[in-house]
């Protein structure tokens, strides 16, 4: 099983420590720049402050705050990594919680006056903890009468949350205690500031992302604490529905933004990501070499190319809103065609149907250019439709179209089904001497009107339509088998790999 990069604490130790200096070598370009505003942030923000850093899932918020966190603890910051998704196994999220943090400072290297406080604030929470396996096992719906299929009143599900919090605190002094314990012990830390980030909230049971909001809103409203909850709106809306039962399209919605501001004192977006510089840095030139040099890939400017494929990735993968998650796998799924496809390689559709494959939104303006091949009004259809000016068959300002096409039926308007049609038109015209008088004439009231065509923009006509078919066709190394190339991409994204092992001759990349 390969390594969990996206969080580094579970790395060895040898390999988190190679990214002392360089925590955010392997994030998103923009990460280190965000990271030294949102230090700033925590300086010189007043505390208890709880900032929810919003983002969707899979947009690297894990990825970015265990960084984080190796940074501000490599800047003197104490800083704590929580994961609230592998505690929610733990019945109270207070015990965790607070575990996660003298868990912390027992491994920190710190003084006898830290070692004092710490040792009062552990008794404190200890007594807490004690408090709470005595107290009723009261939930978040205990009372409250949720059954499956019914909603509840709001109001109510607030008080159940409340009570939950209330349940275990028989003594206010215990709380009080814990409190001061916390604030005195934070006080003599080096910036006076821990930092506790509680990270994949999202991925939580709902009672237990609620109990987690409420344990911090009640217990570690302590100054000197700046809590950091990546995690987004949507997912929070959701708790409230699996647990109330309420509708997020009534008119309660309005209630739980309330509900949920009491929670943060403010709200601050991830950076945005640079999809392009993503890609490049998953797909370097060294990934496509071996292509490069068997001839299949080129670097630079063609359908083929290295550049095609890295900025079309990032196009799509923009443009269809796909995750960072997403993209990795994407990119990674992008060289294993590229050295495995038969045919040749058409980096822009196959970064097309990578993308699409496997979003989860319909964007038409997210589409191949016109310019390529296999657009549905695309270039090619254009080249191949045959229009000759209008100055071709106009003698003294009146116009003798229909005449000129009954007179001169080669040369009428059309689109061509083919290369090979076009070249049989063009070598029929150009086989003859260049001028009407070789082609059948009619009688027009006994005027041969056939010799007043202005034969010069025809002539010209056929010979640029030519030139760009041609400059065309090698370009894009399009030929008259497009729609068979088409659908051999369709099938080989579009299905199981396995189904079309023999075209694709499935053998694993080396890296």
């Amino acid at each position: 099983m390969p390594k969990d990069y996206a969080n580094i604490f579970k790395l060895e130790k040898e390999d988190l420590e190679s990214y002392k200096g360089k925590e955010f070598i392997d994030c998103m370009p923009g990460a280190a720049s965000f990271a030294e505003c949102l230090k700033t942030t925590i300086l010189t923000k007043p505390t208890p402050y709880v900032l929810r850093l919003e983002d969707n899932f899979g947009m690297g918020k894990t990825h970015f705050s265990t960084r984080f966190t190796y940074f501000l603890r490599n800047c003197d910051i104490d800083a704590i990594y929580f994961s609230a998704w592998e505690n929610d196994y733990i019945e109270q999220p207070f015990v965790s919680f607070s575990t996660e943090i003298i868990k912390y400072f027992q491994h920190r290297s710190i003084n006898a006056e830290l070692k004092a406080h710490l040792k009062n604030v552990s008794k404190s929470i200890y007594q807490l903890i004690l408090n709470l396996l005595k107290s009723t096992t009261v939930s978040v719906t205990a009372g409250v009468g949720i059954q499956a299929g019914y909603s509840v009143d709001l109001d109510k599900g607030i008080g159940a949350i409340e009570n939950f919090v209330q349940s275990f605190i028989k003594n206010d002094d215990d709380l009080i205690n814990f409190k001061k314990m916390l604030k005195g012990f934070v006080e003599s830390l080096p910036n006076k500031k821990l930092v506790i980030i509680v990270d994949e909230l999202d991925r939580c049971r709902p009672d237990y992302a609620m109990k987690t909001l409420e344990i911090i809103k009640h217990f570690f409203d302590v100054e000197g604490l700046f809590i950091i909850i990546p995690t987004n709106e949507r997912s929070l809306q959701k708790c409230v529905q699996a647990l109330y039962g309420i509708n997020e399209t009534s008119n309660q919605d309005t209630e739980n933004e309330c509900y949920f501001n009491k929670f943060f004192n403010d709200k601050l977006n991830l950076y945005r990501p640079d999809y392009l510089k993503l890609v490049q840095t998953i797909i370097p030139e060294e990934k496509i070499q071996p292509l490069i040099e068997d001839g299949k890939m080129t670097l630079n400017n063609k359908y083929n190319s290295l550049t095609t494929l890295q900025q079309k990735l990032a196009e799509f993968g923009e443009g269809f809103k796909l995750t960072m998650r997403e993209m990795v796998n994407i990119c990674n799924k992008a060289i294993y065609f590229c050295y495995n496809i038969e045919k040749k390689i058409d980096c822009e559709y196959l970064a097309f149907l990578l993308c699409r494959h496997v979003s989860r939104i319909e964007n038409k303006d997210c589409n191949i250019q016109f310019d390529h091949p296999f657009s549905t009004n695309s270039k090619k259809k254009e080249l191949l439709t045959f229009s000759l000016p209008e100055e071709v068959y106009t003698i003294q300002n009146t116009i003798y179209q229909q005449q000129f096409m009954m007179e001169h039926e080669i040369f009428r308007d059309r689109t061509f089904n083919s290369y090979e049609k076009f070249e049989d038109f063009y070598k029929y015209y150009s086989e003859r001497p260049r001028n009407f008088d070789a082609y059948p004439v009619k009688r027009s009231s006994d005027i041969y009107v056939s010799q007043g065509y202005n034969f010069a923009p025809l002539e010209q006509y056929i010979e640029t339509k030519k030139q760009e078919i041609d400059n065309y066709r090698n370009i894009w190394d399009s030929d008259d088998n497009d729609s068979t190339l088409q659908q051999y991409y369709d099938d080989i994204v579009n299905s199981e790999p396995s189904i079309h092992a023999d075209k694709l001759k499935l053998a694993e990349v080396e890296n």
